[in-house]
């Protein structure tokens, strides 16, 4: 069995590299929205597909989200379950826990993404500050990749 600690783990440089590409995206998007005059991202893919496609189009990126969401939110009833509500089963905790998420949502993911850029600066310290503390332990000789490239 090989374990993290004998094949490392690239987690200090892939999480600062995706918050990157999706801000990248992001300001991509905004920018196309900014030009085409859309409201919204489903705006924006209605005129840039048109009616038919635009909507499946919609559909196929709503489906995807959805799935992104579903495993956080998974997770997080777990932890619920395990740490507070052992008594009670995983439905009944959903039927807790779905109403407020599924509020914020109704709301709209204005809201969310607010709240997020109230907080940005701080996350973005306490990220920058934990992998420059952590980063005397990094083994980079150990990434996956690089051992998997010497294996051949």
């Amino acid at each position: 069995e090989m374990c993290i600690r004998d094949s490392g783990s690239a987690a200090y440089i892939t999480l600062p590299a995706g918050g990157i590409i999706a801000i990248v995206f992001f300001i991509i998007v905004l920018a196309a929205m900014r030009r085409s005059g859309a409201k919204n991202l489903s705006e924006l893919i209605l005129s840039a597909f048109g009616g038919t496609i635009g909507a499946a189009v919609t559909l196929v990126l709503m489906l995807c989200l959805l799935a992104a969401a579903y495993s956080p939110l998974s997770g997080f009833i777990q932890a619920m379950h395990g740490l507070f509500f052992d008594g009670i089963g995983y439905g009944k905790l959903a039927m807790y826990v779905l109403p407020t998420v599924l509020f914020v949502a109704w709301l709209g993911f204005e809201t969310i993404g607010r709240t997020a850029k109230c907080f940005a600066l701080l996350l973005l310290i306490v990220l920058a500050a934990s992998i420059l503390t952590a980063s005397s332990e990094f083994e980079t000789y150990r990434l996956p990749s690089a051992r998997l490239h010497n294996l051949r």
